[in-house]
């Protein structure tokens, strides 16, 4: 081993393989990233898939809205036109109440104020409580609430108010709220609960059997066409919504359609980063090669004494082989460790803006560099073996 690799090693230049070595950690380290990159993405584009993946649609509102709010309402004829689009997998209708509707909790908060509340389908929420439901002969209404609802009162109106208490998740939800229901002649006192916050929906959420009794019978006139509706959609990124909303004069939340549309950026980004590390690969492989064959072809004399002496072109090769095996185990083993601590601080970060990730290299990373050295090794063996045989 000794002889041999002397032989081999002797006359050749030592930065021609650190090139070659800087070459391809560089490149590993660039694929192994971009891998681990396109996870992230994917694992955070899953968990939120969801959220992203509805839409809740309403008119603009202009002057004419004023002086008519009929406008607002979607026709019969919309409504079918808007589910016909072939972005749209769902539809849900938002349901609003006609009857006047009292909100007291004097008693624990000093605090009483009208209040609406509406409805959607089940299907469409975010989250269902075991004790969401309602049924006519219940003298108690569970109530969903949009998160941002409780973010509005805790960080500007309880701040700004000194009798007024923050409230947490929980707290809120132990407080029973004293409501009046009235209208087309007749009224009724319920109890009502936050059972419960919605990320999805920005509204104060009933269920659908309360919403539609309660219209039906203390409703002042026949229910209204929706003003809202909820949508859900194949692909957030897709033009054609944006374009078909704003042909018809329609309205949502922009950030909904931006931030598919920065995943499937940010999906972009990794693979062409990844094709970039996989040039690198490529081009290290092909150094490498070349170094082999300017070793083999520097020793070729001493490599035809070896073989007159009985030694096989399989066991040179493998002997020098196996020298570079060391070599590319060592750059694999570096790039891994470098690659681990980047993620765990990737994690952390991405953590402190609201991003959940994993914090730790996928099993997929390492079997990635596996497979990328043994390709690089059966590459380097058989140009050796080839070389030696000339």
């Amino acid at each position: 081993m000794k002889l041999t690799g002397k032989i081999f090693w002797g006359k050749q230049s030592r930065w021609q393989l650190i090139v070659a070595t800087g070459g391809f950690w560089i490149g590993l380290f660039i694929t192994l990233l971009s891998i681990q990159f396109y996870l992230d993405i994917r694992q955070i584009t899953k968990r939120s898939e969801d959220e992203k993946n509805y839409i809740i649609v309403n008119k603009t509102v202009n002057m004419a809205n004023m002086f008519d709010k009929t406008i607002s309402m979607f026709t019969e004829a919309q409504l079918d036109s808007l589910q016909g689009q072939p972005f749209v997998k769902d539809m849900g209708l938002f349901r609003t109440n006609t009857f006047n509707i009292y909100a007291d909790v004097s008693e624990q908060m000093g605090l009483a104020f009208d209040l609406y509340m509406e409805s959607v389908p089940t299907r469409f929420l975010d989250t269902i409580p075991a004790s969401f439901e309602w049924d006519s002969t219940d003298n108690f209404v569970p109530v969903l609430v949009a998160s941002d609802f409780l973010r509005i009162y805790n960080f500007s109106l309880a701040m700004s108010q000194k009798h007024m208490p923050q409230l947490s998740p929980l707290t809120i939800q132990l407080i029973p709220i004293k409501i009046k229901i009235s209208g087309n002649g007749s009224s009724r006192i319920l109890t009502a609960k936050v059972v419960g916050f919605t990320d999805r929906i920005p509204s104060v959420l009933v269920p659908e059997d309360f919403l539609l009794w309660a219209n039906e019978k203390y409703g002042n006139g026949p229910a209204p066409q929706p003003t809202r509706v909820i949508l859900q959609i194949d692909d957030p990124a897709n033009e054609r919504i944006k374009e078909y909303l704003t042909a018809k004069n329609y309205d949502t939340n922009a950030d909904d359609l931006r931030l598919g549309g920065m995943a499937n950026t940010l999906q972009i980004i990794s693979a062409i980063s990844g094709s970039i590390g996989g040039m690198f690969v490529f081009l290290s492989f092909a150094i490498f090669l070349m170094n082999f064959q300017l070793i083999i072809s520097r020793a070729k004399v001493e490599i035809g004494i070896l073989l007159d002496l009985g030694y096989r072109p399989s066991e040179l090769a493998k002997t020098l082989n196996k020298q570079f095996m060391f070599i590319l185990l060592g750059c694999a083993a570096t790039v891994l460790a470098t690659l681990a601590a980047l993620v765990a601080a990737l994690h952390s970060l991405l953590n402190s803006y609201g991003f959940e990730t994993g914090g730790t290299v996928s099993w997929i990373i390492p079997m990635a560099a596996i497979a990328l050295v043994l390709l690089l090794q059966a590459f380097i063996y058989l140009g050796i073996k080839a070389g030696i045989k000339r």
